[in-house]
């Protein structure tokens, strides 16, 4: 764009003696008019795509603001959760699960057939 500027100066810069001078003069004028209309449409061009980009950028912004206020009301809910109720409820679902003879019919099929199900528990066979 600025290169057509400067060859415009310099074409009127340049003296016209002649009508065939006056002719060129006039040609190298129209031909720097369309070069400078396609320079500013390209710059309209990327002008509306920058514009486009930064209202990508403010929505993401938004949703962004959004999801951090969202995740902070969860952090808040998830820290005031009363966990001691959870904690005795882990311990005695662990402990119920190691208790000794208590096996589950899963647990039947891997020790082999010398093992039987009676009434809920695992006994070995006699």
């Amino acid at each position: 764009m600025f290169t057509t500027v400067q060859n415009f100066i310099s074409s009127l810069e340049t003296p016209v003696n002649t009508a065939a001078g006056q002719a060129q003069l006039n040609n190298k004028v129209g031909n720097v008019l369309n070069d400078l209309d396609q320079a500013i449409s390209h710059v309209l061009d990327v002008r509306a795509q920058v514009g486009s980009r930064l209202n990508a950028i403010d929505a993401q912004k938004d949703i962004n603001s959004d999801i951090d206020l969202h995740t902070q009301a969860l952090a808040l809910t998830v820290k005031d959760l009363d966990y001691s109720g959870l904690k005795v409820w882990a311990f005695t679902a662990g402990a119920s699960r190691r208790t000794p003879g208590h096996r589950t019919q899963n647990n039947c099929k891997t020790r082999g057939s010398r093992h039987r199900e009676v009434s809920g528990r695992v006994r070995p066979v006699s």
